[in-house]
């Protein structure tokens, strides 16, 4: 006959002999729970509680170290639908074979994440379009859409320093496929402001040229006017970058030459052309004050600037406008443009020597008086004196759509509100829509405007969500019509 202690003995070899791989406590805690809700008879189940509870003390002392550190309270019930080991198919109890509970149709059960499929990775695309961005290491090339960024100028952070990293910072793409971009010097004359120029997003195609003379950029950080640094406040240094309202970059419409502003050769900043097929540089203008780049003529043969002095920046920025010339791209020399003295924001060319344009004024206000401007002969025709926020031009046939808005920025006579059509060289303009009878007119204000080439046709959107298209005589199509 077998004595208590030995027999107990047997029951611990033959219950750690089962489970050589359970996690022994996590499933007497389990059995615990669904005997005691089967067993049905008081006796029984108090029976069965300190035969569990002797069990769990027994395989305590069998755990890692590890294990029996974890206080009881971290141990969680695994939920009722946790798959149990095969070894624990053979635990029995004294009135038979254990039982799996059935699951509780109120207990939360785990939901697992849906699998999110991988993003694509997008290569930078080989042929334009392309965007720059400035990013810490550098400047960075990516596609319209973001996606395929590739490092194109490794540029230092400790620029940031100084704050001219966002001053200098331009680009503009040629047809071409050209890349010409600024950075900012900040630790002159290490690091003085660059204009480089790179065949496509091709790191190892990058070419560094100077804007400013190494007089100009080791003294651009030095205390000048009002405390401040001359980079800050003098005109040589405010031509070339600005603070961001003015352009310095521009290419020819072959995408060959590039015409842009520096001040490498003296004491004032000039419109200088890089040449992508013989890599030379000139200068083609010169003079006491800066030049306001403008664009070039449709022929490539003239680039139109702006003679400006005592530049200010605040709120936007102002100058004097003392001249309007048209510089040969040969270097051949400089022709002034008769009767333009006010500043002149340039809108499209209709011929050679020939454009719309548009006077405007400084602090933020919108820009006025929409006219026509001929190289030789000035100003021909204004079209209409006062405010105007959108605007397209057909440059074939010279046919000119502009909105005029409700009063709002300044005290005038205008038109009446609404879209108009105008046609040079000395048309008047025609009301086009919203204002007047619904069933040939817009309804509504105006927020899309411009011209398709591919329509032959002004793109027209309201703020209602309509859409239309309008021709050059003013004839109105709703689009899906």
């Amino acid at each position: 006959m077998v004595g208590h202690d030995e027999s107990v003995t047997r029951a611990k070899r033959k219950q750690s002999s089962r489970l050589p791989s359970l996690n022994v406590p996590t499933a007497l805690f389990e059995l615990r729970y669904t005997l005691v809700a089967y067993a049905t008879n008081q006796i029984l189940r108090s029976f069965l509680l300190t035969l569990i509870f002797l069990l769990a003390a027994c395989a305590a002392t069998e755990q890692p170290a590890v294990s029996t550190a974890r206080p009881a309270s971290t141990i969680a019930l695994p939920p009722a639908t946790t798959p149990i080991p095969a070894t624990a198919q053979h635990l029995t109890t004294p009135s038979g074979p254990w039982v799996a509970p059935p699951a509780d149709p109120f207990e939360l059960q785990p939901t697992l994440a849906p699998t999110r499929a991988p993003t694509p990775i997008t290569p930078l695309n080989p042929d334009a379009p392309w965007r720059l961005e400035l990013e810490e290491e550098g400047v960075v090339a990516t596609n319209l859409d973001g996606h395929g960024q590739s490092l194109l100028y490794a540029y230092s952070p400790s620029t940031w320093e100084y704050g001219a990293y966002d001053r200098f910072w331009e680009y503009e793409i040629a047809s071409t496929g050209w890349i010409a971009f600024r950075v900012g010097g900040g630790q002159v004359p290490e690091d003085p402001p660059l204009l480089l120029l790179a065949q496509g997003p091709d790191p190892d195609s990058v070419k560094e040229l100077p804007l400013l003379s190494t007089e100009l950029a080791s003294t651009m950080n030095d205390p000048g006017k009002y405390s401040q640094r001359r980079l800050e406040v003098e005109d040589v240094y405010l031509a070339l970058h600005g603070e961001g309202f003015l352009d310095t970059l521009a290419w020819s419409p072959d995408g060959r030459l590039l015409a842009y502003v520096a001040a490498t050769d003296g004491p004032s900043a000039d419109i200088y052309i890089y040449d992508t097929q013989t890599a030379e540089v000139r200068r083609i203008t010169e003079g006491p004050n800066q030049p306001e780049l403008l664009g070039w003529s449709p022929d490539g043969e003239r680039v139109l600037h702006l003679e400006i002095a005592n530049v200010g920046t605040g709120d936007g920025i102002w100058f004097h406008s003392l001249a309007m010339w048209a510089a040969a791209a040969d270097g051949s020399g400089s022709v002034r443009v008769p009767g333009v003295e006010l500043p002149v924001l340039l809108l499209d060319w209709i011929s050679s020597s020939r454009f719309y344009a548009m006077h405007f004024s400084f602090a933020q206000l919108p820009a006025h008086r929409l006219q026509l401007i001929d190289l030789n002969a000035g100003p021909i025709t204004i079209f209409y004196e006062g405010t105007v926020i959108q605007w397209a031009i057909d440059p074939e046939t010279g046919t000119a759509a502009f909105v005029v808005e409700p009063r709002q920025f300044r005290d005038e006579d205008t038109l009446e509100p609404g879209l108009y059509i105008v046609s040079a060289p000395d048309g008047m303009p025609a009301l086009v829509g919203f204002s007047g009878p619904k069933d040939d007119r817009f309804s509504d204000m105006v927020v899309g405007l411009k011209w398709s080439p591919e329509l032959n046709r002004f793109e027209v959107g309201t703020e209602g969500g309509m859409e239309a298209t309008v021709s050059t005589k003013g004839e109105i199509t709703l689009v899906g019509d």
